[in-house]
């Protein structure tokens, strides 16, 4: 690696990550089973209901919203992309729903969103 002096004294310059190819084909892993894109979320009157694994695009959509609409707008939008319409709206619907409970849902939510966020962020 070259170095450069400063005044301090040398510093190593790492070279610069390589140009990421986004159209290439990913790799397929021969006899890997199909993974479950869903995890469960809350379930109500018997009924289950499930929210997308974050992908990291939506980890993008939800910074722009933060930036250009503060945290609740991309709380919201992250909630909503998440757990989808019916989900949403099934939560709307219920007159009796507790702050606890929905606080619930959306620390779960929360939890697997910024563990998505840290990963697109390097942390």
């Amino acid at each position: 690696m070259a170095k450069r002096k400063n005044r301090g004294g040398p510093v190593e310059v790492k070279p610069a990550p390589p140009v990421v190819n986004l159209d290439a084909e990913k790799p397929k892993e021969e006899g890997a089973a199909k993974t479950e894109k869903k995890l469960e979320l809350f379930e109500y009157e018997g009924k289950k209901y499930y929210m997308g694994q974050p992908g990291a695009n939506l980890m993008l959509k939800v910074l722009k919203e933060a930036r250009s609409g503060g945290m609740i707008v991309a709380v919201g939008t992250l909630l909503y992309e998440l757990i989808g319409e019916e989900a949403f709206d099934t939560l709307m619907d219920i007159d009796d729903l507790e702050d606890e409970e929905l606080n619930a849902i959306i620390e779960r939510v929360m939890h697997f969103s910024m563990g998505k966020l840290d990963a697109v962020l390097g942390g």
